[in-house]
């Protein structure tokens, strides 16, 4: 398999340092999963900035929340230290990692674990690590860099 290419009406090619072409700005919940193949070099698209929702000692939760039907089938969830890369807007690359990925769960008074997500179409939330907060652009992608899949399973 090759690079996935977009409809040319929904982004404008750039080119990345690594000579792979990515699409910029393109509205991805309409794509069920979104990755960059070549030869071994696999990179899975999360989301792409509008904010930040919480901020706390080096760690930032950012907004929109990743649907979980959005991510390929047979991903392993990442976990804390993955690596991710930041497509800024200015085509800047930047490296960061997961703090933490995953549905946000608390429990109430009586001890039952609530969720604000619709639990048949999850969102998830990511918080990211090792980088500055005025680093965070709206339109910054941010895509895993080094997916999981589980064994015997194929990225599909």
């Amino acid at each position: 398999m090759g690079i996935i290419r977009f409809p040319s009406t929904h982004h404008h090619d750039v080119q990345h340092k690594s000579s792979l072409a990515f699409p910029a700005r393109t509205n991805y919940d309409t794509f069920q999963q979104v990755m960059i193949i070549q030869g071994a070099l696999m990179q899975v698209y999360l989301l792409t900035v509008e904010g930040i929702a919480d901020a706390n000692e080096g760690r930032f939760r950012l907004t929109p929340r990743v649907l979980l039907r959005n991510l390929p089938n047979t991903i392993i969830i990442p976990m804390p230290e993955d690596p991710l890369e930041l497509r800024l807007p200015d085509e800047r690359l930047l490296q960061a990692r997961v703090a933490s990925f995953g549905i946000d769960a608390w429990r109430d008074a009586e001890g039952n674990l609530l969720i604000d997500t619709d639990p048949a179409n999850p969102e998830l939330s990511l918080t990211i690590t090792g980088i500055e907060w005025s680093d965070i652009l709206p339109g910054t992608e941010i895509w895993l860099l080094e997916p999981k899949f589980h064994a015997g399973g194929k990225p599909s």
